[in-house]
């Protein structure tokens, strides 16, 4: 049986995924298995996995009703788990590609350090390309916490990682979200003791998909990340996750000003009530840990207290006046 599982979502993808199938087949490493999973794609992406299909066996198509990228990744492990012995699931989404290095350098740091998890740097691209046709790179041992202090946004990402397939034998991904990897990365990552991580670009995340859902409008269905991250920063509270907790508690302020920003923007003002509550109750958090972060964030504390802000740094800028007298 195949040493790797990778699951790849399909969904209305037929520019770009030739491109990331035949960067998957022209892998180094050869001993794995790839599933499509066809997402009730309305374009010809679905014909594009048939065609691979009947000229590689190591691809299997699964063709479902559309569900959203959560559903099909979901699938795609059921299928693992029923139909392989699999030692490792790796994710690569169908817009991507990855170099051809890519699996044997993540299976090399993983199994000749002892770690748990492998994990390798992205690069933003917009057209295709293979840099490094033959070459394997060297890693550093971390925490799966330094990891994901080090690499905040990544971190969320299931793709360009190693990961064992028995992580996933009680978790999947929350369907029906934005941001739905948000909720699932951090139960993985944060209690690996030893991750193994490549600092080269050996994933390649195409930003050259405009149809890509984080490149779509904002919307308001966006502030279920608020929720994901509540979520993490209760999880680190319990478990002890310190460093993550003060990097959590900072992402989230800085999301909430974003997202105020976006609010104010785009006329969506039934929300900025709700969502003024949550920036108050972590200012509140940030300012216990760390007494005059509002000095260092006035920007921040005007969104939440614009009166009092004001107040406090005539307040300031008085005291420093009359101490330079």
């Amino acid at each position: 049986m195949p040493v790797i599982s990778i699951i790849t979502p399909v969904y209305n993808v037929e520019k770009h995924l030739a491109n990331c199938i035949k960067s998957i087949l022209e892998q180094t490493y050869t001993d794995f298995e790839l599933i499509l999973v066809d997402d009730g794609s309305p374009d010809n992406s679905g014909n594009i996995c048939d065609e691979y299909a009947k000229k590689d066996n190591r691809i299997t198509v699964i063709h479902k009703e559309n569900g959203g990228v959560s559903s099909a990744r979901n699938i795609g492990l059921n299928w693992v788990f029923e139909n392989s012995e699999s030692k490792w699931i790796n994710f690569i989404d169908s817009d991507d590609w990855v170099q051809p290095c890519y699996l044997q350098s993540l299976l090399n740091a993983v199994t000749n350090s002892d770690s748990s998890i492998s994990a390798c740097a992205f690069v933003e691209c917009k057209e295709y390309s293979n840099d490094h046709e033959h070459l394997c790179f060297d890693y550093k041992c971390i925490t799966g916490e330094r990891f994901c202090v080090d690499q905040w946004v990544y971190s969320n990402a299931p793709w360009a990682k190693l990961i064992p397939t028995s992580c996933f034998e009680n978790l999947r991904f929350p369907e029906g979200k934005i941001h739905e990897d948000a909720f699932v990365m951090y139960k993985i990552l944060l209690p690996c003791e030893r991750l193994a991580f490549i600092d080269a670009p050996l994933y390649c995340y195409n930003i050259g998909n405009n149809d890509s859902i984080l490149r779509k409008p904002w919307t308001p269905d966006r502030l279920v990340l608020l929720d994901a991250i509540e979520e993490r920063i209760d999880y680190c509270k319990k478990n002890g996750y310190n460093d993550y907790l003060d990097t959590e508690i900072d992402e989230y302020i800085k999301t909430i000003r974003y997202y105020l920003y976006k609010i104010d923007q785009l006329g969506y003002q039934e929300y900025k009530e709700i969502i003024n509550k949550k920036l108050k109750k972590a200012l509140k958090k940030r300012c216990f840990k760390e007494k005059y972060y509002w000095r260092k964030n006035v920007d921040i504390y005007e969104l939440a207290y614009p009166k009092t802000t004001k107040v406090l740094t005539i307040a300031s800028r008085i005291k420093r006046i009359f101490k330079k007298g």
